[in-house]
């Protein structure tokens, strides 16, 4: 078996005259047996269980069993190799090292097999990120990089997607520029054999490519979010606006239908926004009838000035009839007695508030319901125009 062994010629491996230390910490690493170890007893015979070894890494590039071997050397020795699924991945990268002029180091340990004495060995190597580190400080990547850049868009698209299994076509279309990546071990076998730095940079390039679609699609769905919040925040803002608009109306005296029609929103929002700010809003009537009551005593005021009815008439753009009523109307509430007929009416027409309409009212006192209505409008009237009048019987109190 020991015949076996690769013997590297001279001048295969040089080593470099700086240091390049794969630190591990935290417990972040994987733990290597050193294969082949029993075969190189004579390296290993000085140690003890338990001892601490510098080794240092050694790619075998002209190993007849595999082109991509990393041999284990302490103390300028070989004792034995990197397990293969592993050398792999690591070859390239140490090559990429040593050809900057860094020899590539690890921490490992002695073992003794306790049954019969052999000695052996173990190796630490690092995980993530410090292999990350370790890969990108090698060169390797920007070499892997100069190689796809000379591809099409597309064809790089598709490589990237298809890296862990590549079409005999992509395969070959890649190793027609291994020209731009010659320290890259190809592998003269056909198929869709690529080297093996060039395809774990192809899954890195994919995943880092897949990483940015998902925060762009994240700081998208991020944007329609705040546009969404802002959007609500806006119609909050709105809603209150409208709110404080309604309620100031209403504390000014207008009527729901008044306010509806003011701020060009429904009777239902007027009515529920009141509800919940625990105010009321003028009756539409009584609106109306404090509009009246204001009009006619401004009209008793110009004729008291010495206005007559047609200059009042033409002062409110109105009839002269119209400032008949009005001026007749001023002259009761000023002096309720001036009209005994007519307060008689505003007086007996509480008898019959319990009705809210007008029918059921004028049916209980026998009177027509438009007598109902301006006596009750008279009657309301006279609350407003004298304070000390009784809201039940309009008598003064």
């Amino acid at each position: 078996m020991t015949s076996s062994v690769y013997t590297p010629p001279p001048g295969e491996y040089s080593r470099p005259k700086e240091k390049y230390w794969l630190r591990v910490e935290n417990f972040n690493f994987d733990y290597h047996y050193v294969r082949g170890a029993i075969y190189h007893q004579p390296a290993l015979v000085e140690f003890a269980q338990g001892q601490s070894l510098d080794v240092e890494l050694v790619p075998e590039p002209g190993n007849p069993h595999d082109r991509w071997a990393v041999a284990f050397h302490v103390k300028g020795q070989r004792i034995g190799y990197l397990g293969s699924d592993f050398a792999d991945e690591m070859h390239e990268f140490v090559a990429g090292h040593n050809r900057r002029g860094r020899a590539v180091y690890a921490s490992g340990e002695a073992r003794v097999r306790p049954e019969d004495g052999v000695k052996l060995a173990a190796v630490f190597l690092p995980w993530w990120p410090e292999r990350e580190a370790f890969q990108v400080d090698s060169g390797v990547h920007a070499e892997c990089d100069t190689l796809l850049a000379l591809l099409t868009d597309e064809a790089r698209e598709r490589v990237m997607q298809t890296s862990q299994n590549l079409s005999d076509e992509d395969a070959r279309l890649i190793r027609s520029k291994r020209s731009s990546a010659p320290h890259l071990v190809w592998s003269k076998r056909g198929g869709n054999q690529i080297p093996v730095a060039l395809r774990l940079r192809l899954i890195d390039l994919d995943i880092a490519r897949k990483e940015e679609e998902r925060r762009v699609r994240d700081a998208a769905r991020e944007l329609a979010r705040e546009a969404k919040r802002q959007e609500r925040a806006a119609k909050a803002e709105a809603r209150e606006a409208l709110d404080e608009s309604i309620r100031q109306l209403a504390r000014k005296g207008l009527s729901k239908s008044g306010i509806a029609a003011r701020l060009k929103c429904s009777e239902t929002k007027v009515r529920s926004t009141l509800q919940r700010a625990g105010l009321t809003a003028a009756n539409a009537n009584d609106t109306s009838r404090n509009e009246r009551l204001d009009r006619a005593n401004h009209a008793l005021t110009l004729q008291k000035d010495g206005f007559t009815r047609k200059e009042i008439a033409q002062a409110f753009d109105c009839s002269f009839e119209t400032v008949k009523g009005l001026l007749k109307d001023a002259k009761f509430f000023e002096d309720p007695s001036s009209d005994p007929g007519r307060q008689q009416r505003a007086n007996e027409v509480a008898a019959a508030q319990q009705f809210t309409k007008l029918a059921d009212a004028a049916a209980y006192l026998g009177w027509t319901s438009k007598a109902v209505k301006a006596a009750r409008s008279d009657a309301a009237a006279l609350i407003r125009s004298h304070p000390t009048w009784s809201e039940t019987s309009c008598q003064p109190i």
